[in-house]
C-alpha cells in the first residue's frame, strides 16, 4: 500500500484517532491505521487504576465504503492490568460488532437485508462473507423480536403459498395489509392449533380464503364466535375461468376429431376467453363474437362466467341470492364442467354470499403470497426459518432505497 498521511477520512472511526492512512496499489481499498481515543484508566471491573500490560492483537474492522473504496481499520489497542484482581483488559472501542465491523457497517447490511436483497448479494458489496451477513441479520432478528408480537385482527386472512415443494401456510390482517405468521404447513390440526392459540379470538370477525375445506373446518372448530367465512371473489372467479378454458379445449379436441386434424385454432385463444368483456377492445370483441357465433356451446359456456361474475355487483345480499339460484338453474348437462362447479358453488353457497355481507377479499394475501415467493426464489435455499424473519421484519420495517435528501433530517456530527 502506498502512504498518505495527509489524507484526511470521509467516514472516522468514533472514539478513535487517526495514525495513518494508505490506499491499496489497485486504489479499491482504502486501510485506516486507528487507536483508540481514550484509553482505559481505571479497571472496569474494581475501579483500580491500570497498569500497561503490553499491546494486544491488531484487529481488521471493515466500515461503510467510502468515495466507492472499501474502508478497512487497522485497530491498535494496549492491554492493562488490574494489580487490585488481577484482571485483564484490552482497549475498546463500542463502534465495532463482532470484533470485525462497526455497528454502522453491521446496520447497512441489515438495512439491505430488509430490503429483501440476498445475503450473498449483500456480501458482494461489502466485502464480508454470506455469513458474517447472516449472523448481523439473525443478532438484530433477535433483539427485535417483539416486533412480530401482533393483535389479534378483526379480519383474518387465510392461504397458503408452495415454497420449496411445501405448502406454507399464510395468515395476513386484511384491514392493516400486515403479514402477521408464517406457518410450516397448511394441515388442518396445524391451522386449528394456531387459531385456537390466538389472542383474544373473540376480536376475529370475518375470515377470508379460497375453496380449502380445511380452512373453514378449522375456523369451526377454533374460533368461539363463528365468524363469518368469506370465499375470496377472485378465487371464485378464477375457478369459472378454470372451467370455461376445460370447456374450450374439450369443444376444440372434439372439431379437430371431427375435421380429422383441420380445426381451427382455438387452442391459442386462451387468453381472449380468460379476459373480463368489458377489458377487451374493440378488435377483440369482434374476434371473440366470431368464435361464440361459430361454437354456441361455448358461448353458452362463455354467458356463464360472465353471468356469475355480474352477481358482484349486486348491491344487496337478497338479489345476489337470487341471482345465484337462477345461474345454477341455468346449467345444463351438455356443459359437464360447470355442473361439477355447480356442486363446489352450492357446498359452499354461504361461504360465497357471505360476502355481500363483509365486502372482503383474499388480495393482499395472494399479494403476501407473491413476495414471499419472490424471496425464497431469489434466495436460493433459504430454510423456512431465515425466509419467515426476512418476510416478516421486511414487512414491519419498509426501507426506501430512493431516500431523497429533502425529505430527510440531518444532524451535525463534528470529527476530529
Amino acid at each position: 500500500m502506498s502512504v498518505s498521511p495527509g489524507y484526511l477520512p470521509a467516514i472516522m472511526f468514533t472514539g478513535s484517532r487517526e495514525e495513518s492512512t494508505e490506499f491499496s496499489e489497485d486504489g479499491t481499498v482504502v486501510k485506516y491505521s486507528v487507536k483508540p481515543r481514550f484509553p482505559y484508566i481505571d479497571c472496569p471491573e474494581c475501579g483500580a487504576p491500570l497498569i500497561s500490560n503490553g499491546n494486544a492483537p491488531v484487529k481488521w474492522v471493515r466500515d461503510l465504503p467510502s468515495g466507492g473504496m472499501q474502508v478497512v481499520y487497522e485497530v491498535h489497542c494496549k492491554r492493562y492490568r488490574c494489580p487490585n484482581c488481577g484482571k485483564t483488559c484490552s482497549e475498546n472501542l463500542d463502534c465495532i460488532f463482532d470484533g470485525q465491523m462497526t455497528k454502522r457497517l453491521k446496520e447497512k447490511l441489515v438495512d439491505r437485508v430488509l430490503l429483501r436483497d440476498t445475503f450473498s448479494k449483500v456480501a458482494a458489496d461489502y466485502g464480508v462473507s454470506d455469513q458474517t451477513v447472516r449472523r448481523a441479520f439473525f443478532e438484530w432478528a433477535t433483539k427485535h423480536e417483539w416486533q412480530l408480537r401482533y393483535e389479534t385482527p378483526r379480519v383474518l386472512g387465510l392461504d397458503e403459498a408452495h415454497i420449496d415443494d411445501h405448502f406454507r401456510l399464510v395468515v395476513t390482517d386484511i384491514e392493516k395489509n400486515l403479514i402477521l405468521d408464517m406457518l410450516p404447513n397448511n394441515k388442518t390440526q396445524t391451522v386449528i392449533k394456531f387459531l385456537k392459540n390466538l389472542p383474544s379470538k373473540d376480536n376475529v370477525k370475518v375470515v377470508t380464503m379460497d375453496f380449502a375445506d380445511g380452512y373453514a373446518l378449522a375456523v369451526r372448530r377454533s374460533l368461539p364466535f363463528q365468524p363469518l367465512i368469506v370465499i375470496d371473489r377472485f378465487h371464485v372467479v378464477q375457478l369459472l375461468n378454470r372451467k370455461l378454458d376445460m370447456t374450450r379445449k374439450r369443444i376444440h379436441r372434439e372439431e379437430k376429431a371431427r375435421s380429422e386434424g383441420t380445426a381451427k385454432r382455438l387452442k391459442h385463444e386462451r387468453t381472449l376467453f380468460m379476459a373480463n368483456l368489458e377489458d377487451l377492445d374493440d378488435v377483440g370483441v369482434d374476434k371473440l363474437c366470431e368464435w361464440l357465433k361459430e361454437y354456441p356451446l361455448l358461448e353458452k359456456a362463455y354467458g356463464l362466467k360472465e353471468q356469475f361474475r355480474m352477481i358482484y355487483n349486486y348491491p344487496e345480499r337478497a338479489f345476489a341470492e337470487y341471482a345465484f339460484d337462477d345461474w345454477c338453474a341455468a346449467i345444463t348437462p351438455d356443459l359437464p364442467e360447470f355442473e361439477s362447479l355447480r356442486d363446489t358453488f352450492l357446498q359452499r353457497r354461504e361461504h360465497i354470499l357471505n360476502y355481500f355481507d363483509a365486502r372482503y377479499t383474499n388480495a393482499y394475501t395472494e399479494s403476501a403470497n407473491n413476495i414471499i415467493k419472490g424471496v425464497e426464489k431469489q434466495g436460493k435455499g433459504y430454510d423456512f426459518d431465515t425466509l419467515k424473519k426476512i418476510v416478516l421484519f421486511s414487512c414491519r420495517n419498509p426501507r426506501d432505497p430512493n431516500a431523497k435528501p429533502r425529505t430527510l433530517s440531518f444532524r451535525q456530527d463534528h470529527m476530529q
